[in-house]
Parts: structure tokens; sequence; C-alpha cells
């Protein structure tokens, strides 16, 4: 894989974005598994990185961590701590199992005081804990929540979600196509995925009947990607760091950052506004 540097126009600094999704910078080297677009190259996070040692100023992921398995997400960190310089910085955006925690007993309480507006809150409190780890198809319940969510509750599911629901109710909002089909736009990688992935599921049904042709259905759907594979809070985040070989991490806002320039960049937060609004952000040096 050829990789080039990204333009920089503050300094020469080494930046790169695992994960991007739709989300990142010119300025950095962006990585991911399903590119949307000739500036990100594809590459697996379980995979080695294929940059020198000692080479990069910054490695910056945004809920990504979580979809790995233990043992993967330790292999990819060590993998970040091997390519940074030192004293280069490691940032990590994931969900913030220890809010969302707190945010699920607040709500419980006030639920069973008679609180009608928090027992829709607490319900989709519990799809954030757990729908992404259980679901069996894409967007699971979490997504039929925000196509069904009623006017009043939409401020709570904006607070949580953030862009990704924002971007949702405006492709609903266009004419054409099914809100099921809106939600993601299919690249020509994943349709010849899923006509693949069709083609076994077919034969499975053919030697193991209609149980053994879902079992398969979801199996394949499960390593795709989309499910959260461990869930972190501060402190199991912070002795993971420390565990690889990270020092000094600590949590950071949306737009701190100990890289000088990080807030310009607008991956965590756009003019102030936080992206994704259910995040903890640690950074730890190298």
């Amino acid at each position: 894989m050829a990789i080039v540097a990204g333009r920089n126009a503050m300094t020469a600094r080494r930046l790169v974005n695992f994960g991007c999704g739709t989300v990142f910078h010119a300025a950095w080297l962006n990585f991911d598994a399903w590119p949307t677009g000739p500036e990100i190259h594809c590459f697996d996070v379980r995979s080695p990185v294929p940059l020198p040692n000692g080479s990069v100023d910054m490695c910056y992921s945004s809920h990504l961590l979580e979809h790995l398995a233990p043992k993967d997400a330790e292999r990819f960190l060590r993998e970040q701590h091997r390519i940074l310089k030192p004293g280069g910085v490691i940032r990590v955006a994931v969900p913030d199992l220890g809010t969302l925690c707190e945010t699920f007993v607040d709500r419980e309480a006030r639920a069973l005081a008679g609180d009608e507006q928090a027992v829709f809150e607490l319900e989709y409190t519990y799809l954030e804990m757990f729908d992404q780890a259980l679901r069996t198809t894409a967007g699971g319940d979490l997504y039929s929540c925000w196509l069904e969510c009623p006017a009043e509750h939409r401020h709570f599911v904006e607070s949580r979600a953030g862009d990704e629901y924002r971007a949702t109710v405006a492709r609903l909002a266009e004419p054409g196509t099914s809100a099921r089909r809106k939600w993601r736009a299919v690249s020509p990688g994943r349709a010849w995925r899923f006509l693949c992935e069709r083609g076994i599921e077919i034969v499975a049904r053919l030697l193991l009947g209609r149980s053994g042709a879902a079992a398969v259905r979801e199996g394949l759907y499960r390593q795709r990607g989309e499910i959260h594979r461990a869930m972190y809070d501060e402190v199991r985040l912070t002795r993971q760091l420390i565990a690889v070989g990270f020092r000094e991490p600590v949590r950071m806002t949306a737009t701190q950052s100990l890289l000088p320039g990080f807030k310009s960049y607008e991956l965590d937060a756009v003019n102030g506004r936080v992206r994704k609004p259910d995040s903890l952000f640690m950074e730890a040096v190298a």
C-alpha cells in the first residue's frame, strides 16, 4: 500500500485518522475499511499499520475501538504506540459508558417517581447500552426508535446521538426512497459483498434449512463491524492505554487536545457543536 502524507498547512506533522468514515481532513492520512472516496486508504485496523516506527505525531480514532474484540483492540492500541514518535499523542473517542450509566440511573429514578418523559429516555438509554451489541440486523431497534421518535423526545435523542441523528432526519426529509433504504448509501464494494452473502445464504438454506440460513445470515452480519464488542468508561480506557505503554492519559472535551491546532480540523466538533455528544474523549502520550 502506497501511503502519501496528507497536506498540512500548519506544519510537517504526520497525523493519522483511523476508521474515519465520512469525517476526515485532507491534512491527515485517513484510513477506513470501507473508503468513501479517493482521499481515504482502505485498511482493516486488525492488521499491522502500514507505517514505520516512530513516524506519526498523532493517532486519532472516533467510535472505532468499541467495535473491536478486546484482543484486537489491544493490538490496535499497541500498533498506534509503535508508529507514534516519542511524545506523540493518541486520541480516542468512544461511547462513554460512565455517563450512560449515570443517565440510566437518573432516568430510572425519575420514571419510578412518575415522570413520563423519563420513561422514554430510560428506554432509549437501554437501547444505547445494549442494542448495538445484541442486534442481528443493520440499524437494529435504535434506528427504528429514531424513525419513530415523537417530536417531544427529539431534543433528547439529538443530545445523545448528535450529527448521526441529525443526518438521518435530513435524509428522511428527502423525497424518493424509503426510510430504511436512506439509512446508508451502498458502495460498489458493499453491493458485491451483499451478492456474495446472499449466495452463501441460499446454499446454507439448501443444506441446513431455514434455521441454518438464518444462522449464517446473522453470523455474516455480526462480522461486518457494525456491532459493539466492548464498552469503555474513563477508568477502563485509562488502564488499557497505560497497559500498552502510553503515559499521562487525560480526559478531554471535544475541542481540547494536547495537539496544537487540533480544534481547527473539526473532527470532533464543528463551530463548537459536538459531532457525537455521547463520547468519552481521551488522550495519552507515547
